[in-house]
């Protein structure tokens, strides 16, 4: 006897901060008027103002529902949501915060069909490794990159936010040479990536997607030590993609063919595409 098909999953949005085109884009995904939204504000050092303000934002971009799981619930994601929100602040305190039963909620939220976005700290968490800080001069430095456990929903994949405003590129250089096998991606502020489980990130919003990619002659003298030298690296292929383009995470390549606006939610994935999913959406 066949048994049931197993439930696809559903689509991560990551902004890079000061979410407002972006806001929009993520609740016409969440289904608009008739979008049931929760917001974990565990990311904030002052969740119930954060909340009520994303509560505010997100009607205004025609939310239909707006609920808040705040930090130390016992409740899970209630039946009948269509997303989750997780706001920007400090993305250590969000993995902190966010333990035990609320992850495993979550997770199985995303892997069940539900749409999970982040801002900010909310979209830096996503990662199985994270940046958590280090390397505000802009210089390559040995030991100053922090590294810490995210939520582990984007696990082939190292994520840096307010990326061109603060200046982060060194960040990325050192996240990929440091954690091999990675892709890093950075988020310019009011720019997102929408990722679908067939791996494939379209990028909405006003600024830029940036995707870190070592090749085959990637080298660098960084290290972990805690020297603080500088330190070099090379080999490492960028691409800058603006709103509506595409870039495949698993070929990790850009695909050249734009998305218009009004079919990314329901376009059809590529028979050549599939199954990458396994490796950016775990099982």
């Amino acid at each position: 006897m066949q048994g049931k098909p197993r439930p696809e999953p559903g689509r991560l949005f990551l902004v890079g901060g000061a979410a407002r085109l972006a806001l929009l884009r993520f609740v016409r995904l969440a289904g608009g008027k008739r979008a049931h939204i929760v917001v974990m504000p565990h990311a904030s050092a002052r969740p119930a103002e954060v909340s009520r303000e994303l509560q505010d934002e997100l009607a205004a971009c025609g939310a239909g529902k707006v609920s808040i799981l705040t930090p130390g619930s016992a409740t899970g994601i209630p039946a009948g949501a269509t997303a989750v929100y997780l706001a920007g602040g400090d993305q250590s305190r969000l993995v902190r915060r966010l333990a035990g039963a609320q992850r495993s909620h979550l997770s199985n939220f995303l892997m069940t069909g539900g749409l999970v976005g982040g801002s900010s700290a909310g979209a830096a968490a996503m990662p199985l490794t994270m940046i958590a800080g280090g390397m505000s001069d802009g210089v390559l430095r040995n030991g100053a990159l922090r590294l810490k456990p995210g939520l582990g929903l984007l696990p082939a994949a190292v994520v840096d936010t307010h990326f061109s405003e603060r200046q982060r590129f060194n960040r990325l250089m050192a996240a990929v040479t440091l954690l091999p096998g990675t892709l890093g991606i950075g988020l310019d502020e009011d720019t997102a990536i929408e990722v679908a489980a067939c791996g494939t990130a379209s990028v909405h919003g006003k600024g830029h997607a940036w995707f870190f990619v070592p090749g085959q002659r990637h080298a660098s003298s960084l290290g972990r030590s805690s020297g603080r030298r500088k330190a070099s690296v090379s080999g490492v292929e960028v691409s800058s993609l603006c709103d509506g383009e595409r870039f495949d995470l698993g070929a990790r390549r850009w695909v050249s063919k734009p998305l218009s606006g009004s079919n990314v939610a329901n376009e059809k994935v590529d028979p050549d595409d599939a199954g990458l999913g396994e490796r950016f959406f775990p099982r």
